[in-house]
């Protein structure tokens, strides 16, 4: 147990520490939070994103994701993987940031209860890098 636990400490550590060097390299007014919900970061665009003059934090998981629009500002969430609907109506509370919703598969009804909670667009995946960044492009030029 006491493995566990300093294991824990120091992977939170880490993960504080590279927040800190992602948040200071990124583009002002251009920050995008990625919550990696279905473990495919590697299929993620983040090279694309970077290449586009986004600052980019990424976090695994929903409560990663609130902790870290407690700490900071972002202009844009892509959430990508199955979220619960309760997850994308804290998301719209924490913050007035676009989200846009990647989810292999997704139906109709979750689709539209993800609306309904506060999600800006819903894209089922697969998705291309380009199209990534033109929808993030075209959400932070609405907002």
């Amino acid at each position: 147990m006491k493995l566990w636990i300093g294991w824990l400490r120091r992977r939170r550590t880490q993960g504080a520490e590279q927040s800190q060097r992602a948040t200071e390299n990124e583009a002002p007014g251009r920050s995008v939070l990625l919550v990696d919900l279905a473990g495919e970061v590697a299929a993620f665009p983040e090279q694309k994103l970077r290449s586009g003059g986004f600052g980019l934090r990424l976090v695994r998981g929903e409560e990663e994701a609130l902790a870290a629009l407690a700490q900071g500002q972002f202009s844009a969430i892509v959430v990508s993987g199955r979220a619960r609907v309760p997850f994308f109506r804290a998301l719209r509370a924490a913050t007035r940031a676009p989200i846009l919703a990647l989810d292999r598969g997704a139906q109709e009804g979750h689709m539209l209860e993800a609306f309904a909670a506060g999600v800006d667009q819903f894209q089922a995946q697969p998705i291309s890098p380009d199209e990534v960044v033109a929808r993030l492009m075209a959400l932070l030029r609405q907002g």
